[in-house]
């Protein structure tokens, strides 16, 4: 795989370094060290590149959920998230159901025609990723 300095493809897309570093460790993506240049694999850079050049109207909204329980299928957990009344399903990771009961994390908001769906933000990575 190439190596990509961050610098570089911050300077040849037009952004800005602080955003990308930011979005680079929300999504899991570790930079590696070597000669003193911090840098990332193509593959991470094309992810990236995807994430950032997304319209603002296309990103969906960020909450917070607090896990109560799990549902009878494993991919389901039932939260209650801030800004919003009573518990909600939440889709998760199937092996993250018991690890995320009494805890705060991330999920997404998902609005469309049938109503309002809940997912943990882990998804958001994996659709990066997969283009």
């Amino acid at each position: 795989m190439e190596a990509i300095r961050i610098n570089d493809f911050c300077k040849a897309r037009g952004y800005i370094r602080s955003k990308v570093d930011a979005l680079r460790k929300k999504m899991g993506i570790k930079a590696k060290l070597r000669a003193d240049i911090w840098s990332i694999t193509s593959e991470e850079a094309s992810a990236l590149d995807r994430e950032l050049s997304l319209p603002e109207e296309l990103t969906s909204d960020t909450y917070y959920a607090h896990g109560l329980h799990t549902a009878q299928n494993p991919i389901w957990l039932f939260c209650t998230i801030e800004g919003y009344e009573g518990k909600h399903p939440v889709k998760i990771r199937r092996d993250f159901g018991s690890r995320l009961i009494g805890k705060r994390f991330p999920v997404e908001k998902i609005e469309d025609e049938t109503g309002i769906t809940w997912r943990h933000e882990w998804y958001r990575k994996i659709e990066s990723y997969n283009g």
